[in-house]
């Protein structure tokens, strides 16, 4: 082997060292392992001394003799060479010299692997990718596990990490913060080495009993089962909360009940917003908390005589002062003793809402919604802890947000769209400065492996060691190798990040989502088995966009996010065809797809977990029987955006009518003598249709040929039906192109200037 791979006489100069200086041994164990010398001789004797040290014997040249001489490993040359060498007093730049030239010789025996796997063995290449990874991380961190641990060593480390956790006060927390504390008493915070699988009912936290009024940004009140995604409901502080999910069950229902206000119903993990009435220790008059409605319920009277509802007075400047409701005008004291009842078992409603997540009820009762894994975020990276966060739904912008508008309290919707006053922006300014400063490192991608987590998560862990905990958002976007199921994909997943987790010496987190068969059950509580594998579709399957009525492939949304979000037609927890926002949609691999035909002659292709609605449920694909009767809509009545056509198709249309040829059996063309005429024509055409038209020139005018870019006879009713959506006001303009000339629309024999 090269010279430069391995320096005999330093070996022997830290061999000898330790001889001479016995004390110094355990530093320079910590540092170096018997691996980390190049001569086996070397490797022994190094090897013979770490079991002197478990065994309380000397270090000495005669125990040394006897320790190799039971392995047979003695060299009595060898022994002398070390001996002989001149020991050293300053170890340091010795010891980093041996680890430099073992870390060579690794990456030489590396290479030569990788040769052999992808040549010789002609292994896949994302094993070859992962097994490269995973040595050049063994390589970098100098590894020192093991195959097995003797029982000894286990419990000796027990017992000094017991007497650590006693000199820290005995505290419940043992892992890493979650930044909760009702949950770091449950759990002890999270491990390092754990996988944490966070996955909960779509009700949880933020439910309200039927015929709740709650307060519309509108003024309006709507009770809490008419509230639909995409409306506004009213902040605390007279911005707008839009709702972006809606969700109903059944479940324990309690009575809220307040002695200056309304008695509102809930659900028994709703979240209470209250707010502290006196000053006492660190707590501060007004601090507010937010509890669940269980954990309020054991709480003793003193803290329930300290915490309580509260109102917020609201600005309707800028609303319809007639539908302001008369609380707002009439609130004497903000706060209101409050009285938690059960009531029954019975139906809840609920949605999910951005910014600060507090909206209002009818007299102005402020309560809340909530993200718990984003609050887990938050306040990790506040105490200054890193934070390594997989985003595969949620682009890294959106996610900022969320954290800045926890941060500033300043509501999420205001600052997606730059609407903040002097004091907001200050606010904004100083926050993102400290954002810019803390350890938050998000991958965006939207695709994402095992193999490809595994890499990024190992590069960016020993680029910063200060990386506490790993958050994967969410655990079915993820995609796997195995192609026999979904279900060994998503328990290679699993395993292979509970690897992970152990290696690195740090949790991960990942989202889940739950599948309906939670809310069959009496007790609603949640299992392993109900941890949902969301079902997939063909990249060729027809999503219709519920306000212009396009049409694109599922693969076209995914390859091309900026045509997100779209809204299109599903139906509603309530059985309801309704209106709901598609914000991603992504690839999950290479999966068996199975095509569904109904009677009627409807066709879908989609996974065998796939789910569809049948009388008694939700029911997978391969699950459903031939006569079985699922769920489809009689007719989906899309209303097409009154401004279908663009100022572009205006001027083509209004200068095809008017002096366009478009007959049959003839090219399509269109006459005029005015050149800027021609030239519009031209531009229009091009950039509606990418018809680059040929000008011909005849005596003193021009004709202009286009080439259609479709069959003849294929859009006749596409245009018909489009030009029929035209917006009466657009007719307007259309007609100042199109000049005087009247023209018989094909609806019902009317005429342009009737319409108008």
């Amino acid at each position: 082997m090269n010279e430069n791979m391995y320096n005999l006489n330093i070996e022997r100069a830290v061999l000898s060292a330790i001889i001479f200086d016995p004390q110094i041994f355990e530093e320079i164990a910590s540092q170096l392992q018997p691996h980390d010398f190049y001569l086996p001789f070397h490797q022994h004797l190094f090897t013979a001394m770490e079991e002197l040290l478990r065994e309380d014997k000397p270090i000495d040249e005669e125990f040394l003799k006897s320790k190799l001489n039971s392995t047979k490993n003695y060299d009595e040359v060898a022994l002398l060479d070390v001996m002989a060498s001149n020991p050293i007093s300053n170890t340091d730049a010795y010891l980093d010299e041996i680890k430099s030239r073992s870390s060579k010789r690794a990456l030489a025996t590396l290479a030569t692997t990788i040769k052999k796997v992808t040549i010789e063995d002609d292994l896949p290449v994302d094993e070859v990718m992962n097994l490269v990874e995973k040595k050049l991380y063994e390589i970098t961190q100098n590894s020192t596990s093991e195959d097995f641990r003797e029982s000894k060593e286990i419990t000796l480390a027990m017992l000094e990490e017991m007497n650590r956790l006693k000199a820290l006060g005995n505290s419940k927390l043992l892992g890493v913060d979650t930044g909760f504390r009702n949950l770091n008493d449950r759990t002890s915070g999270f491990g390092k080495g754990d996988l944490v699988i966070i996955a909960a009912r779509p009700a949880m936290g933020k439910c309200l009993g039927k015929g709740t009024k709650v307060l519309m940004y509108s003024g309006e009140l709507k009770n809490v089962e008419d509230i639909e995604v995409g409306e506004q409901l009213m902040g605390d502080d007279s911005t707008p909360r839009n709702v972006l999910s809606i969700t109903h069950g059944r479940e324990e229902m309690y009575w809220i009940r307040q002695n200056k206000g309304i008695d509102y119903r809930v659900n028994k993990s709703h979240i209470l917003s209250l707010k502290r009435s006196r000053n006492g220790g660190k707590h501060k008059h007004g601090d507010i908390l937010n509890i669940e409605v269980s954990d309020y319920i054991e709480k003793s009277n003193k803290f329930k005589s300290n915490y309580k509802g509260y109102k917020a007075k609201l600005d309707f400047t800028k609303l319809n002062l007639n539908n302001a409701t008369k609380y707002n005008f009439d609130l004497e004291d903000e706060f209101s003793s409050i009285k938690v009842e059960y009531d029954k078992i019975d139906d809840y409603y609920g949605f999910e809402i951005d910014g600060n997540k507090l909206f209002l009820l009818e007299d102005m009762t402020v309560t809340h919604n909530t993200s718990l894994v984003l609050n887990i975020t938050y306040k990790a990276i506040e105490r200054g802890e890193g934070i390594a966060f997989f985003s595969l739904e949620m682009p890294a912008e959106q996610l900022m947000l969320r954290l800045l508008s926890t941060e500033t309290s300043i509501p999420l919707q205001k600052l997606r769209v730059g609407d903040l006053d002097d004091e907001e922006w200050s606010r904004l300014s100083r926050a993102t400065d400290g954002m810019a400063r803390r350890k938050l490192f998000v991958d965006d991608g939207g695709y994402a492996t095992i193999h490809h987590v595994r890499s990024k998560l190992r590069k960016l862990k020993a680029q910063h060691p200060e990386i506490s905990m790993a958050i994967i958002d969410y655990l079915q976007l993820m995609s796997g190798d195995n192609k026999e199921g979904r279900q060994q994909v998503i328990s290679e997943i699993s395993r292979g990040l509970k690897q992970l987790a152990r290696e690195l010496q740090i949790p991960i987190v990942a989202l889940s989502q739950l599948n309906r068969g939670v809310e069959s059950r009496d007790n609603k509580r949640p299992m392993l088995s109900d941890l949902r594998e969301s079902g997939c579709l063909s990249g060729d399957s027809i999503i219709v966009d519920a306000e212009s009525g396009k049409r694109y492939r599922i693969d076209e949304l995914a390859n091309n996010k900026s045509l997100l979000p779209i809204k299109t037609k599903s139906m509603s927890s309530d059985l309801k065809v309704q209106n709901f926002e598609i914000t991603n949609a992504f690839f999950s691999g290479e999966k068996t797809v199975y095509k569904l035909t109904t009677k009627s002659g409807k066709t879908i292709k989609a996974t065998a977990n796939h789910k569809f609605y049948r009388v008694d449920g939700w029911v997978r694909l391969d699950n459903l029987k031939i006569g079985d009767k699922v769920a489809t809509p009689d007719n989906i009545n899309i209303e097409t955006n009154k401004d279908a056509l663009c100022d572009n198709e205006l001027i083509l249309l209004a200068h095809l009518l008017g002096d366009g040829s478009i007959l049959e059996r003839q090219p399509y063309h269109y006459t005029s003598e005015d050149m800027q005429n021609i030239k519009i024509v031209k531009k229009t055409a091009n950039e509606l249709f990418g018809i680059e038209g040929r000008i011909v020139a005849q005596e003193n005018w021009w004709h202009i040929y286009l080439t259609s870019p479709y069959h003849l006879t294929l859009m006749i009713k596409k245009f018909q039906r489009v030009f029929l959506s035209v917006a009466i006001e657009q007719l307007d303009s259309f007609l100042n192109i199109f000049g005087q000339l009247m023209v018989q629309l094909p609806y019902k024999n009317r005429k342009i200037e009737e319409i108008k």
